[in-house]
């Protein structure tokens, strides 16, 4: 029972990091367009899944690499 416990309070941990790791980069990508910055990471399963498994490393992570990648 324990192991079922520590199963799904992960789940529920890294679902819950990729719905506001989504939101933050939708919102963060809306405040880079409207400064005229045009640097965007795409909202797609695989950036969800890097924020939803290293939470706000992840985030700082797709943006360091577009930020270096546009260099």
């Amino acid at each position: 029972i324990g192991v079922l416990r520590r199963k799904a309070a992960f789940l529920l941990h890294f679902l819950v990091r990729m719905l506001v790791g989504g939101l933050a980069i939708y919102f963060t990508n809306g405040c880079l367009a409207s400064a005229g910055i045009g640097v965007a990471v795409g909202l797609n399963i695989m950036n969800l899944f890097i924020v939803g498994l290293l939470g706000t490393g992840g985030y700082g992570l797709l943006y360091a690499i577009l930020l270096y990648m546009n260099l």
